[in-house]
């Protein structure tokens, strides 16, 4: 009987078995390298949203408790951590151990971090900062923003989780750009259907043809998609998107001056909920601030860093950015006029970089929007002080309409008027022409 040849014939199995480890080793270390550049411009899906999101009846989707992770976004920031609690509320840094007040901070994505390079340096953790440092151990400020959140899925938010279980004395939201977003998409003026509607009834009916119960394949399909190979295969047959497919181009067609058959309905739902939202805190012996979270369209002399992020990341081009920037004024007037304090315009005089696309901003970003929020908090918690809070009323007994319709009586102080309008004096007119130049002297070009 002839001997093997050599020690590789004499360990055929474990020569197969190396063999096979290596090509693997190989295939993985390829597969990363071309994710890593990319030449398949797939969409952006660095934060793993699937990760930390859990599905919500009545919200679509929550996050989901005790997590934590570290994500990359758009090229910008790298390497992000962020961690979720037992509520699902992002980590705040520098809690209070024995609290007398708790403040909740609503919002989206703004809120809940994207942009900031931890969760460290998120608004919240900010504000938390400068609360120890002025009133030490008083406050603890909780982070419930959820990325892509609106008003309407923050005020039920609030309504089923937040208030029953933890009745904070302060609810500050801070959104608008959202809201607007959807106006600007050409959605939200009759009803929400989308395509991603026609997407999660389609996933719906397969979940119930499957008695939602997963399959030996849907296990191995998960585990081939945790591997940098499985991605790619997974990125190559994904159906590219592509930006001649986006709503956003829908505004082109929308016109200037800004209609108001567009743009008032969104506006006046959005400041409804958001009056609705004020009730159902105060009602329950909390106090509210609404406050209009700052976009790129109230700084008129953007960096160039920015203003390339606004084409590059946020997706809008040159010739359509001042018909984004009217119909976003025009749906932000009608919140001021319902008494939202507005923020909108805390950038203006900023020479500094501070939007990494239209509405999310880096940290020094975040740290400036918590010193202007601090006095606000300050004040709110002094009259909360003074307040013995009233029994939480049954949402049944509780006159949304005639609540809601007291929006407009709630005007911003004196003080918080004056500055304001001193902000948007800043800012100047509102003009359908070219983006105005940027601290490097660009300007982008008019249509």
């Amino acid at each position: 009987m002839p001997q093997p040849a050599n020690r590789f014939e004499r360990h055929a199995g474990l020569t197969l078995t190396i063999s096979v480890l290596v090509v693997l080793g190989i295939v993985e270390a390829v597969s990363a390298v071309v994710l890593a550049i990319d030449p398949f411009d797939a969409d952006d899906r660095s934060l793993e949203l699937a990760s930390y999101k859990a599905y919500d009846v009545w919200t679509l989707f929550q996050n989901r408790p005790n997590q934590s992770m570290r994500f990359d976004f758009k090229g910008v920031v790298e390497d992000a951590e962020f961690g979720l609690d037992e509520h699902g509320f992002v980590l705040t840094a520098d809690q209070p151990e024995t609290p007398e007040a708790s403040v909740v901070l609503l919002g989206g994505s703004t809120v809940f971090g994207v942009g900031a390079s931890s969760y460290r340096t998120t608004i919240a953790s900010h504000l938390q900062r400068l609360l120890n440092e002025r009133a030490p151990g008083r406050y603890i400020v909780h982070n419930a923003g959820v990325r892509g959140f609106h008003s309407l899925q923050e005020f039920t938010t609030y309504v089923n989780d937040i208030r029953p279980g933890l009745r904070p004395s302060i609810v500050v939201s801070l959104n608008g750009r959202n809201d607007d977003h959807l106006m600007r998409k050409a959605i939200g003026r009759g009803n929400f259907d989308t395509d991603y509607s026609d997407q999660l009834q389609a996933a719906i009916s397969d979940m119930m043809d499957d008695g939602l119960e997963p399959t030996y394949l849907d296990a191995l399909a998960g585990l081939a998609r945790s591997t940098r190979f499985g991605r790619l295969v997974a990125t190559i047959a994904a159906p590219r998107s592509g930006r001649a497919g986006d709503p956003m181009a829908r505004l082109g067609e929308f016109g200037l001056p800004p209609d108001e058959a567009l743009f008032r309905g969104p506006a006046e739902n959005y400041a409804m909920v958001m009056n609705a939202l004020d009730a159902a805190v105060t009602t329950g012996g909390g106090r509210f601030v609404w406050a209009l979270q700052p976009t790129v369209f109230e700084k008129p002399m953007l960096t160039g860093e920015e203003e390339d992020r606004v084409v590059e990341v946020a997706g809008i081009p040159p010739s359509l950015f001042e018909t984004h920037r009217a119909y976003h004024e025009a749906f932000y007037d009608v919140a001021r006029a319902q008494g939202a304090l507005d923020l909108s315009g805390i950038f203006a005089n900023e020479p500094r970089t501070i939007y990494l696309d239209d509405c999310h901003y880096n940290d020094l970003g975040n740290e400036l929007i918590a010193q202007r929020l601090l006095p606000m908090v300050l004040d709110a918690g002094s009259r909360h002080a003074k307040v013995a809070p009233t029994p939480a009323t049954p949402d049944a007994e509780i006159d949304w309409r005639s609540r809601a319709a007291t929006g407009a009586e709630r005007a911003a102080t004196g003080a918080e008027r004056a500055a304001t309008e001193a902000e948007r004096a800043a800012i100047g007119p509102r003009s359908p022409g070219a983006l105005r130049g940027s601290a490097r002297g660009r300007a982008m070009p008019s249509a």
